[in-house]
């Protein structure tokens, strides 16, 4: 029973030791996020370049030209909303318009517009 009792304030004492972790500054925090953040996109790259690889692989009947383009995340005039798509990746904005020659979409990716029409890639505007 004694044990007991010396046990008892024994483990409260080094309870009360325990320092807690050291707060992180704010820059400290922001160069985190940026490093987590460079990470992402990194990461990011490396699975749509994957992507494209996986998609030329697919699609053996690709002429030389759209095949390098979509490898090297290109579009050419000609190039099929799928194929620019693919090159490009994700993150685009979208539109679609009737015209009187047919089915117009526009793609806008950060600083590049695309212009298909019929589902097929006619204007790049940067």
């Amino acid at each position: 029973m004694r044990i007991r009792f010396l046990i008892l304030p024994a483990i409260l004492l080094l309870a009360g030791c325990v320092t807690p972790p050291p707060q992180e500054s704010l820059t400290e925090q922001w160069n985190r996020e940026q490093r987590e953040n460079e990470d992402r996109a990194k990461a990011d790259q490396a699975q749509l370049a994957q992507d494209r690889t996986n998609y030329v692989a697919a699609h053996v009947e690709l002429k030389t030209p759209v095949r390098d383009a979509i490898l090297n995340g290109n579009v050419i005039i000609g190039m099929t909303e799928d194929q620019a798509l693919k090159s490009l990746g994700g993150g685009h904005d979208f539109h679609s318009v009737e015209t009187a020659g047919g089915k117009a979409d526009e793609f806008t990716y950060q600083d590049i517009h695309l212009l298909f029409v019929n589902g097929l890639l006619t204007e790049i505007i940067q």
